[in-house]
């Protein structure tokens, strides 16, 4: 009998008249060396538990096997994206995210419709990665696009939405020849290899403005406040002045010469009927009239957003008038005559 089964009969019959020996055959450390595992085995007592050390196992007394640690986080790997372009010209840049396990492409119906591209009908369902969710495609397209002197085929399923505009699956690197090289950091396609392209170069550069903004500090108003106390988390009610009983935003500010110069804290509120409600969003009550005796209330207004030309840079020609262009230029230093006759003429009829 092992040394645990006599433990077991031990504790289940209280039978203590037998006797523990450290020498038993098919010990654990035979059993151990038989399977090619090297634990060591401590026989305290009798009536004491049984500790097994491991260097790197545990041992598991009711189960009788040894539990390997592992990690609770796995660290995802990004997906690789390809860049290419909608005209041949390399203008209007695509970001195809290349997923090897979507069986077929995918394309967002909001890019389809950005782009132009031309959609036919098409009903395809398509099973996701848990087996059971189903994504309905409500078109399909087919365009070429390019980049540098090649091109690469897109056959893809429109959807309404995804996590990604453009997908790439199993279907768009077959016809293409596609291969990544997660070790390297490279695409392989048609003979060629190119450097994935990274998330923070997709990153929109518009600036992004907010729906609410702020005027200027000389349309402000200072709202004073009657002695009260107000508890924290009590709201109180307030009436705006006739200058902003028009406004549907206010931005509140405390006032920095208050003995609490941090209530009512920053923020944008929404006005109804004239009113407007400030919170006590502290842990401690505030004496109004004492500590806080005003605070600003500012107008808000909706910004206007830069059109899309608002990158582009267009160069204008500085206009000069005849009386600054002199008549002639001086073309002494310049030793070639017919170089010299070239310059004389040319300034001649623009000037």
């Amino acid at each position: 009998m092992s040394f645990q089964d006599k433990n077991k009969v031990k504790e289940a019959f209280k039978l203590n008249v037998m006797k523990n020996s450290s020498n038993v055959e098919n010990s654990d450390d035979d059993i151990a060396d038989q399977f090619g595992y090297t634990n060591t085995i401590e026989y305290t007592s009798s009536n004491e538990e049984v500790k097994c050390i491991d260097n790197c196992n545990v041992y598991n007394e009711d189960s009788y096997r040894y539990e390997v640690p592992t990690l609770s986080v796995i660290a995802p790997i990004q997906s690789r994206i390809l860049t290419v372009f909608a005209e041949s010209i390399n203008k209007n840049p695509i970001h195809i995210e290349l997923d090897s396990c979507a069986s077929i492409n995918f394309c967002c119906e909001k890019e389809a419709l950005k782009f132009g591209f031309k959609m036919t009908y098409c009903k395809q369902t398509s099973k996701l990665g848990d087996g059971l969710s189903t994504i309905e495609s409500i078109g399909e397209i087919n365009e070429i696009f390019y980049r540098n002197n090649w091109q690469v085929k897109f056959r893809v399923a429109v959807c309404t939405s995804l996590s990604a505009p453009f997908i790439g699956g199993t279907v768009f690197m077959q016809e293409n020849g596609i291969e990544q090289d997660f070790s390297n950091n490279v695409i392989r396609l048609l003979h060629r290899t190119v450097q994935p392209t990274h998330t923070l170069s997709i990153l929109p550069t518009k600036p992004l403005f907010s729906t609410i903004k702020v005027n200027s500090k000389n349309k402000s108003r200072f709202l004073a406040f009657n002695k009260q106390w107000l508890l924290p988390g009590q709201n109180l009610d307030i009436t705006l002045p006739p200058q902003l009983q028009n406004e549907s935003s206010i931005a509140v500010e405390p006032n920095e010469q208050n003995v609490n110069p941090n209530w009512p804290q920053q923020e944008i509120l929404q006005a109804k009927n004239n009113n407007i409600q400030l919170t006590n969003s502290t842990d401690n009550p505030i004496h109004l009239g004492k500590e806080v005796k005003n605070c600003k209330l500012i107008p808000t207004e909706d910004p206007s957003e830069p059109g899309d030309n608002y990158y582009n840079f267009a160069a204008q020609l500085s206009i000069i008038s005849k009386e600054e262009v002199p008549n002639m230029l001086n073309t002494e230093n310049i030793k070639c005559n017919e170089a010299r006759n070239i310059i004389n003429m040319a300034h001649a009829q623009l000037c």
